[in-house]
């Protein structure tokens, strides 16, 4: 349990800036009237406009997509009631062609593989579409919002402000190319569609401190899964949408690691799909969101009948559930603790005997071990079986808090005891592994393979899609209950890293909110605390 004072009385009082308050969205004012036809449209293709709770859950999903639609009539891009469907790729300032090839060389990653270890590659459709002849429109809108807002937000730029004013420009006419193209039925299912709903996702986490919200960004996850569904199998024919995919599938796993995380319905198909083919530790990681999803949706259906009504169907239910996700951790205990097979051990690259109080909020490294990986992909992967670890921790102590009712103490019993030491490994090796994503620039054992600019230096700062990577779980370790005090300092110091010098200005949000994980999702589950 946490043992500082601050989280004390985080448990004890309201809190300051709870999630309700941090999805607050200056937007949501601004709504567009073909809004309701638009979103009809989707909800009949997907076959979930039967479905009120999925249709309330979908309903948000492209909202945020359009509800800026109707403020940008007022803009001054000169863009108002133009029917054309591309824009001439030949016509791009120098600031725009400057962002262009910043991005590329922050975010956009190549495939690739070095001797026998596969390199993954992170938006690498990017380049594709950007080479065609007539790139999309709402592609093309997009991905200039974003490589602008990607150099607006460096650390220490004088180009912050022209930047950023282009980039909120073609951020408004992406969004209303977006409510064009989700209208049509082929425009809808296209790729260029969903890799600009992924583009503006991105958007959000580079510029969301600005309103103090990361609604947006949820939003347009939740689309992108939409879409994803609505494009069924036939959108995973390409490469490019297998990768994009992916890349849905894996933001959307980040964020339901979250306390109070929202529920989405597209998300277990993202799941059921994925399982049915994934055989290794993925695998492990998706069955583990899984769990997590029916722990969500089996506690507000519980919610909605009344916190007293306890059906021996629900508690049924929950003892299924926490049967699985019981059987579930062990194999994690058996990966992360036990290190079979031998191989899955994090390599120690260096180990930090002590370190004063007063330098964990600037430090790059916290006492104890610091891990190292020969690429990335193998970092990302450890990475998120910890922080899925964790929160199957988390899911085990939710059940079994409902399951002994409102009024016993969870906190009592072996199992808690042994979740929450379970629950403090993990924590300690997100800390041992934040290092190496926070310094990560490309100088890896293997090459880097980046869509554009020189090869890193030493000494160079880490590149902003390693801080994008490893930013939600940072924040999930750093919300706790298990974490000690130094290693919470250390963490929240790495958020502000981000935030600071990485550009991630998401991170900023998260360093306002006041959450505690597991208590904060069970004293929900309990119906004394509040949700998304």
């Amino acid at each position: 349990m946490r043992g500082d004072t601050t989280g004390a009385e985080n448990r004890t009082s309201p809190p300051q800036a709870p999630f309700t308050e941090c999805l607050q969205t200056p937007f949501t004012s601004h709504k567009q009237t073909t809004t309701t036809s638009a979103m009809a449209v989707l909800h009949r293709r997907n076959g979930s406009s039967n479905s009120n709770s999925s249709s309330s859950s979908s309903n948000s999903s492209l909202d945020s997509l359009m509800s800026t639609s109707s403020a940008s009539s007022t803009s001054s891009d000169g863009d108002n009631g133009r029917a054309d469907q591309y824009i001439p790729p030949s016509i791009i300032s120098h600031l725009e062609d400057r962002a262009t090839s910043y991005f590329l060389s922050e975010f956009v990653l190549i495939p690739m593989r070095e001797g026998n270890l596969p390199v993954r590659g992170c938006f690498p459709w990017v380049p594709k579409f950007m080479s065609k002849t007539q790139p999309a429109k709402v592609f093309l809108s997009a991905f200039r919002a974003t490589s602008l807002a990607s150099i607006a937000t460096q650390h220490g730029k004088t180009v912050i402000g022209s930047a950023l004013s282009a980039a909120q420009r073609h951020y408004l006419v992406a969004v209303r190319a977006m409510n064009q193209a989700i209208q049509d039925p082929t425009l809808a299912k296209s790729d260029e569609t969903l890799a600009a709903v992924l583009l503006l996702a991105l958007y959000e986490t580079l510029v969301t401190s600005s309103r103090g919200s990361i609604k947006e960004y949820i939003n347009h996850m939740k689309g992108a899964a939409m879409m994803v569904k609505l494009r069924g199998e036939q959108g995973l024919a390409t490469q490019e949408g297998e990768a994009m995919f992916t890349t849905t599938r894996n933001h959307v796993l980040g964020f339901s690691c979250l306390p109070c995380a929202p529920e989405i319905s597209e998300f277990t198909w993202l799941l059921r799909h994925t399982c049915a083919r994934e055989k290794d530790i993925a695998a492990l990681n998706i069955a583990n969101s899984a769990i997590r999803q029916d722990i969500d949706r089996v506690f507000r259906m519980a919610r909605d009948a009344g916190h007293d009504n306890r059906h021996p169907r629900t508690v049924q239910r929950v003892l299924t559930i926490l049967q699985s996700a019981r059987a579930l951790e062990a194999r994690y205990r058996r990966l992360n603790d036990t290190h079979v097979p031998p191989q899955w051990a994090s390599p120690v690259a260096e180990w930090v005997a002590s370190r004063p109080d007063a330098d964990l909020d600037t430090c790059a490294t916290a006492p104890g071990p610091v891990y190292g990986f020969e690429t990335m992909s193998m970092g990302v992967i450890h990475l998120m079986t910890f922080v899925s670890h964790l929160m199957l921790t988390t899911s085990v102590l939710r059940c079994a808090a409902w399951l002994a009712g409102p009024d016993a103490d969870w906190r009592a019993g072996d199992e808690y005891r042994d979740m929450a030491a379970t629950a403090g490994r993990r924590v300690a090796d997100l800390v041992a592994l934040a290092p190496y994503f926070c310094r990560w620039n490309g100088r890896d054992h293997t090459r880097a393979n980046f869509a554009c600019g020189a090869e890193a230096r030493a000494g160079d700062p880490l590149k902003r899609v390693a801080g994008q990577i490893v930013l939600w779980p940072l924040f999930a370790a750093s919300v706790s209950d298990f974490a000690k005090d130094g290693e919470r300092r250390f963490l929240q110091g790495r958020l502000r890293y981000l935030a600071d010098v990485a550009g991630i200005t998401q991170a900023r949000t998260f360093l306002e909110m006041r959450v505690s994980s597991p208590s904060d999702d069970i004293e929900r589950d309990r119906g004394t605390g509040y949700h998304w």
